[in-house]
């Protein structure tokens, strides 16, 4: 399916970071209408590495949200 602007799909996540940069949590917020891209996208960002946050970094400061675009 193609979505608006030539874009295949859409995929949204919430990643926490640990205080060493680890991912602690991936929560899924929206995803793809093709189910294949969502796997594809949870699967690459539980093999990303990430930068450890700075000393002191709260919960909220090691939270993103991540939205992935695929042309």
């Amino acid at each position: 399916m193609v979505a608006d602007r030539g874009e295949l799909g859409r995929v949204t996540v919430r990643l926490l970071l640990s205080a060493t940069g680890d991912l602690s949590e991936l929560q899924l917020v929206r995803p793809a209408a093709d189910p294949l891209l969502t796997q594809s996208v949870v699967f690459a960002v539980k093999q990303s590495s990430f930068p450890i946050p700075p000393t002191g970094a709260t919960r909220s400061d090691r939270t993103f949200l991540v939205t992935y675009i695929y042309n």
